[in-house]
């Protein structure tokens, strides 16, 4: 993925389309159009209940200078970095589409990348961290 989704459903069709089963009542966001790293956005993940749930967190591990958001699949049991959160921390990113950068003439321009036509999950690592601005390396508490 490139770093870049759109999300259009709302809360009620992220919670039937994931079997989400927690309280829907306080959360609240918008759909998004253009969805970057470094915003607060709804995943699914399991409570401690071990109940699926909706909660927003900030896309993006923050290291001095940049954002890391992106691993390689061939490679994410290799790298250190990702391979604790790949195994044991993992949230469902509720997703309509997906883009890419395709060049043109005049630089880049995104190319929307749909699967299936429907709300599909992006599964990304994540990290439960008491007080960390962090999800490591993707999602953080917000």
């Amino acid at each position: 993925m490139c770093g870049r989704y759109r999300r259009r459903s709302d809360k009620q069709r992220i919670a039937e389309a994931f079997a989400v089963c927690a309280s829907l009542e306080e959360i609240y966001f918008e759909p998004g159009e253009d969805i970057a790293p470094d915003s607060v956005q709804p995943v699914v993940l399991l409570n401690e209940d071990g109940v699926r749930q909706i909660e927003l967190m900030r896309w993006a591990f923050r290291i001095p200078k940049k954002l890391l958001f992106n691993a390689r699949s061939e490679d994410i049991m290799q790298t250190a970095f990702w391979k604790d959160s790949f195994e044991k921390r993992r949230c469902i990113v509720p997703a309509d589409a997906i883009f890419e950068w395709q060049d043109v003439k005049k630089g880049k321009k995104p190319k929307y990348v749909r699967y299936g036509g429907g709300l599909e999950a992006l599964e990304e690592p994540k990290d439960r961290q008491v007080g960390a601005d962090l999800c490591h390396p993707n999602w953080s508490p917000q």
